[in-house]
């Protein structure tokens, strides 16, 4: 009998996840397809923030829309394909000491329809210097920072249409110390 609980509780579990949510069916998207449109925007931010640490510029490039916009704090705006590409290939030109490392953290996605989705997420980033090993401040937070984000589906795949930064706080960190 337990099992056929237990089998029971399971299909009832299943039926839900697969009938439409209100909030879903007014957008035409099943929760299942929710379900999997999050997933998709989460991997596009975590790729994101290893194409940072990386400092790959091709993986970059892929994860934005041909008309992507890119910005930080409200200083900063890049927008289509070739500024982005000349972005990433400044920012990964650039030799430094130390090694970076972005947390990605409290991602949330607003699915707005099949091919649309907005959400925010927070990163933190860490430097570390590999020439001073001994000298732990090296892996205080050099960076904290508010992404805004927008997506759009391309075919199969997901791709930022905006990513928006705000710093919330930044370190005064100096290349070589720390």
């Amino acid at each position: 009998m337990k099992d056929c609980s237990r089998r029971t509780l399971g299909l009832g579990a299943l039926a839900l996840a697969l009938a439409p949510g209100e909030a879903h069916a007014r957008r035409g998207v099943s929760r299942i397809e929710a379900l999997l449109i999050r997933d998709e925007c989460a991997s596009l931010v975590l790729s994101y923030a290893h194409a940072l640490d990386a400092s790959d510029a091709a993986l970059m490039n892929t994860l934005f829309a041909p008309d992507a916009v890119w910005e930080a704090d409200g200083r900063i705006r890049r927008e289509g394909a070739d500024a982005l590409h000349a972005l990433w290939a400044e920012v990964f030109s650039a030799r430094r000491p130390t090694v970076g490392r972005h947390v990605v953290s409290n991602i949330r996605t607003n699915v707005l329809d099949r091919d649309h989705a907005a959400g925010t997420a927070f990163v933190t980033m860490y430097r570390y210097n590999p020439n001073d090993p001994q000298n732990a401040a090296s892996l205080a937070p050099l960076l904290l920072v508010s992404l805004d984000l927008e997506y759009v589906r391309i075919g199969e795949a997901w791709r930022f249409k905006r990513v928006s930064l705000t710093s919330a706080a930044v370190a005064n960190y100096v290349h070589g110390q720390g």
